[in-house]
C-alpha cells in the first residue's frame, strides 16, 4: 500500500509541475502559496472539486469516498461499467461508486467487508 501511495504522490508532484496554475482559479480559504498550488491543480485537472463556491475546505476531512474518486480520476479508472455496489454504505446512486467498483476489483482500495466500504469515514 505505501508503494501504491508514494507512486500517486510522485505522479501529482510531476502533474503539478508540468500545469501552470492561474492565479484567478485561488480559493478564498486557501492562504498557504505552497498548498494552493497543489490545490489548484488537482481542482484544475477535475480530480478534486470545491467544497462551496469558491472554498476548498481543506481543514476538512477526505472520507473514503472522497479518496477513491480522486484516486480514480487521476489514474483514469472510470471504466469498471456496473453501477451498482455490493457495499450497504455507499448509495447507489453516487459518483463514487464506478470508482469504488474499480479500484476495488483492481485491489487497489477494499471495504472493510464485502459488505461495508467506509463511505464516509475519513481516509
Amino acid at each position: 500500500m505505501r508503494k501504491k501511495l508514494m507512486a500517486l504522490i510522485s505522479t501529482l508532484c510531476i502533474v503539478s509541475g508540468l500545469i501552470s496554475v492561474s492565479s484567478a482559479a485561488e480559493f478564498t480559504d486557501v492562504t498557504d502559496d505552497k498548498n494552493s498550488i497543489a490545490i489548484n491543480t488537482v481542482c484544475g485537472l477535475g480530480i478534486m472539486e470545491e467544497t462551496e463556491y469558491g472554498m476548498f475546505s481543506p481543514q476538512t476531512y477526505v472520507t473514503r469516498g472522497e479518496a477513491a474518486v480522486a484516486v480514480g480520476k487521476l489514474m483514469k479508472y472510470d471504466w469498471y461499467l456496473s453501477e451498482e455496489t455490493s457495499f450497504a454504505d455507499v448509495p447507489s446512486a453516487a459518483e463514487e461508486v464506478v470508482y469504488i467498483n474499480t479500484l476495488k476489483s483492481l485491489g487497489i482500495m477494499l471495504g472493510y467487508s464485502d459488505t461495508y466500504f467506509g463511505y464516509e469515514e475519513a481516509v
